[in-house]
């Protein structure tokens, strides 16, 4: 059970689901990508940057919405940048998180679906052309003369029987022209 806990547990917070942990865990390095885009702008700059990742709704949890207040902080902090141009934190709750989440996994899903119903079209179109092949096989093979192997013998046979006869009465015509000139 206490491997679970871990699992939920992100930077001191203890989220309800494994998707809001997750969540959070990415929050986190994505926090620590925007620090490094920060360094060095100037106030205007941080302030444009700020409302990009509002208007984008980059951050979902407790973690992502601390560091948004901080950022908020700061820029109010500043005396060349007025309140009203720093937009609110719209905050998402953890069933909103849930459900954002489970679109994320049938989006995903419908792909996979996309691409087996591809495959499953092409597998089914090979069939059909294989089984008309094979249909196609057993027509000829139906429709064409049968090879019989007595038949064919027989015609050898009655060939060499033939050519045999005109032989013999050859060779008689000439044992008798032969026997007339002796």
């Amino acid at each position: 059970m206490s491997d679970d806990k871990n699992k939920l547990m992100v930077d001191g917070y203890m989220f309800g689901s494994l998707a809001e942990a997750d969540l959070a865990r990415s929050e986190i390095v994505k926090i620590k990508k925007i620090n490094n885009d920060f360094k060095g702008k100037s106030a205007s700059d941080m302030l444009e940057l700020y409302n990009r990742i509002i208007e984008k709704n980059i951050f979902k949890t407790i973690i992502g919405y601390n560091y948004l207040h901080e950022l908020r902080k700061i820029l109010r902090r500043n005396p060349s940048i007025n309140d009203e141009d720093i937009k609110s934190v719209q905050v998402i709750t953890g069933s909103a998180i849930e459900r954002n989440s489970k679109k994320e996994r049938d989006k995903i899903l419908l792909e996979k679906n996309k691409d087996l119903r591809e495959k499953i079209k092409c597998s089914v179109f090979v069939n059909i052309v294989l089984i008309f092949v094979i249909i196609v096989m057993f027509v000829i093979s139906y429709k064409s003369k049968k090879f019989d192997v007595t038949a064919y013998e027989q015609q050898i046979q009655d060939k060499y029987s033939s050519w045999e006869e005109s032989l013999n009465e050859r060779e008689s015509k000439l044992n008798e022209t032969n026997r007339t000139n002796k």
